[in-house]
């Protein structure tokens, strides 16, 4: 699979993206910034869980976290000293889900996003993996690990929600998935990770929307 170049603009066009960025995701990225990766990892799915034969790991995150507290989010974090973006996004995909990482193939990247609120410039890596590995989440880290449907990304159309961001009430767009809202830079990505596999499809002949 070829990806597009990860110089592209993710927010252009992103059906996903804020009311308000406030240059949430616009940048430029100021030098104090952190150097992150997360690992968006196509999977097999659960036979007897979904329709779909692919299924994408997303993690909520626990309500005592100092960062992106009770947030729905991709395996990833900030880089270490040293290493690369897809070091990172393999490393925190194993500590975050407590699984192994070898049967993953990293077959792309994402635009970079750089995330306001938290003061991070995140790489998303796309990843094949060959199974459906056993999960045992680290709970200081993941209290849930939700699976995003693969037809279910390619059928995502956004929904609206009122969210509290200290003295500001804005709407903001994103879905529901198994009781909880996906929003923000996560919702974006997986857009941008929609509208780039249909339009791999489509040149494909291979599905019509």
């Amino acid at each position: 699979m070829s990806l597009e170049p990860s110089t592209a603009r993710p927010w252009r066009g992103n059906s996903f993206a804020p009311q308000i960025s406030y240059g949430r995701h616009r940048g430029p990225a100021p030098p104090s910034t952190h150097s992150a990766a997360v690992l968006m990892a196509l999977l097999p799915s659960p036979t007897n869980r979904f329709q779909s034969q692919w299924t994408i790991p997303l993690t909520l995150r626990p309500a005592t976290m100092a960062e992106h507290a009770g947030q729905v989010s991709f395996p990833g974090g900030r880089c270490q000293t040293g290493e690369s973006h897809e070091q990172a996004a393999c490393r925190e995909y194993t500590e975050e889900l407590g699984c192994p990482n070898e049967r993953i193939e990293l077959i792309g990247s994402l635009p970079t996003m750089y995330v306001y609120a938290s003061r991070h410039q995140v790489v998303p890596l796309l990843g094949l993996g060959g199974d459906l590995p056993v999960m045992r989440p680290n709970p200081d880290e993941v209290s849930e690990v939700l699976f995003l449907p693969l037809e279910h990304l390619l059928g995502l159309r956004p929904l609206v929600r009122k969210i509290q961001r200290g003295a500001m009430l804005i709407e903001t767009p994103g879905f529901w998935l198994e009781g909880h809202w996906v929003w923000g830079a996560t919702a974006m990505m997986l857009e941008d990770l929609k509208i780039r596999l249909v339009r791999i499809a489509r040149s494909w002949g291979a599905i019509e929307i």
